[in-house]
């Protein structure tokens, strides 16, 4: 059985990786750009809790890790889970891979109650030089299904739309639009998708289902795509 999988290594199932490593999984078929890294996945969830309530990780799953680690390029780490538990943080430079991931494990796994799948990526800077920020898209309006996509982008203390953050950075606003449309394909829904721009190099977050109103759903119904769930706002 394994227990970490690679982001990049194909699509992910839910069951194995969670709902958030598995719409990464997706995002990684479509060739966007995603940070980087691994999935612990639930099966180290189980066997946590076979094994009592000790903290040190099974020797099958730190051995992994530890290979899965090795493979990351970078200083610092970003770790998720889903369902979301309070208290995740990532370390900080002074704490090498290893003792960041532990120390970020401890909240996730050791209070779950529920099966846990937890992301570890090299984390990406939305603080760095700019153009650097981080930003919110919608693939398409979610009340009126207008194909344009709509959205905010923050850098420092300005905050831009979509349009803007296409005039200040041409080549990453080309490349964010071309995500979104094929991430809609992907999920067959409006869908929000969150990213980060590291001084000019854009990165995906994550993307999920958006809700959306009845009318975007009468209106993407009539250019062709058929949405997952019209319940919503304006609904």
């Amino acid at each position: 059985m394994r227990f970490v999988h690679s982001l990049h290594a194909g699509a992910l199932s839910a069951d194995v990786a969670g709902l958030l490593g598995s719409r990464l999984g997706g995002l990684v078929s479509l060739d966007l750009p995603v940070a980087p890294g691994f999935v612990i996945g639930t099966a180290a969830w189980h066997l946590w809790r076979v094994c009592g309530p000790g903290w040190d990780l099974p020797a099958s799953v730190a051995e992994e890790v530890g290979r899965a680690l090795e493979e990351l390029d970078g200083e610092l780490l970003t770790v998720r889970a889903a369902p979301v538990v309070s208290g995740v943080a990532s370390g900080p430079p002074v704490l090498s891979l290893a003792e960041q991931l532990d120390a970020a494990l401890r909240p996730i796994i050791g209070d779950s109650r529920v099966p846990t799948a937890v992301v570890v990526q090299a984390r990406t800077s939305a603080e760095g030089t700019p153009p650097s920020g981080q930003g919110t898209a919608f693939t398409r309006d979610p009340l009126r299904g207008t194909v344009w996509p709509t959205g905010e982008f923050f850098s420092g203390r300005s905050v831009m739309s979509l349009d803007a953050l296409n005039r200040w950075v041409p080549a990453a606003g080309l490349q964010l639009r071309s995500a979104l449309s094929r991430i809609e394909s992907l999920h067959r829904s409006v869908s929000e998708v969150s990213f980060t721009l590291e001084a000019g190099e854009l990165w995906i977050n994550d993307a999920r289902p958006a809700r959306h109103s009845r009318a975007a759903a009468d209106r993407v119904a009539q250019s062709g795509l058929r949405l997952a769930s019209a319940a919503g706002p304006g609904s």
